[in-house]
């Protein structure tokens, strides 16, 4: 779980570098230096839909897999009530 995090905290990052990189090449440009806050900026909600994309993937999964831990421990039930009938 915190490796993805992790990994999507340093895209972010890569993102701020170049960013602010690109803000000190291009400085003498005063559209770039409006702009670019507003791109730092979607770039942030971004990252932050990416997070909350994967919060929820990682509460479904978890989800999933307890389902499949129940189904799993009723067929064990059901197969061992089934051999218990064909025994007798």
């Amino acid at each position: 779980m915190s490796a993805v995090l992790d990994f999507v905290c340093m895209v972010a990052l890569l993102f701020r570098l170049r960013l602010s990189n690109y803000i000190h090449i291009i400085s003498s440009s005063d559209h770039f230096l409006i702009v670019a806050p507003r791109i730092l900026q979607i770039l942030e909600q971004q990252l932050q839909q990416m997070r909350a994309t994967y919060q929820l993937n990682q509460e479904k999964l978890e989800y999933n897999f307890q389902v499949l831990k129940k189904r799993d421990e009723e067929n064990t039930i059901t197969k061992s009530q089934q051999k218990r009938k064909i025994t007798r």
